[in-house]
């Protein structure tokens, strides 16, 4: 059975890593810089951003023996390429939408055959994610007064038939919705 931790960026996943078992890792956005220790794969729906962060970590010393996945746009072509040369592959989108990268990390894993994953600082509440620096940034509300991270939802409900038997979570609504890991544990 592969099992893994999703690890996100909201203020929550200190705590909700403190409660985790020690599976392993995959990366979503920043985290990656966060955990400098082994990580089994890296994911953002942002791949410009995500190879600045690899390259980053690179220059940071830190464990460089992951895959990499993004969604890669149709005018892009070729192979990505980092500048220390972790090639991004194309993740498995499906019907993500324009959903968060976590939920396209949970896609991803998914078809790379991980049967069990929590999620952790993945809760998509609030306004408000760690930087890379461990420094809060505050998004902007959605057009109806919205929390900024609620926009996410959507695409989680419409996949939440393929990715419920995959997915637990420490906090927040993806843990409403999935609910909590205390059964795999």
């Amino acid at each position: 059975m592969k099992r893994a931790l999703i690890v996100g960026s909201a203020p929550c996943v200190f705590d909700d890593l403190l409660d985790a078992p020690r599976w392993p890792i995959i990366a979503v956005n920043y985290a990656g810089l966060r955990n400098t220790g082994p990580i089994e794969m890296w994911v953002s729906l942002h791949f410009r951003l995500l190879a600045k962060l690899i390259d980053q970590r690179y220059d940071n010393g830190a464990d460089m023996n992951f895959e990499a996945y993004s969604r890669i746009p149709n005018n892009v072509t070729g192979r990505i390429v980092t500048d220390c040369g972790v090639e991004i592959k194309p993740a498995k989108v499906g019907r993500v939408g324009n959903g968060s990268s976590g939920l396209l990390a949970v896609m991803t894993a998914i078809d790379k055959g991980y049967d069990q994953l929590i999620l952790c600082g993945i809760p998509l509440e609030g306004s408000e994610t760690l930087q890379a620096n461990d420094e809060i940034e505050k998004r902007t509300r959605g057009r109806r007064g919205a929390e900024a991270f609620e926009r996410f939802r959507h695409p989680w409900k419409l996949n939440e038939e393929l990715i419920r038997r995959h997915v637990r979570s420490m906090s927040g609504w993806t843990r409403e919705v999935f609910g909590g890991p205390e059964e795999w544990m």
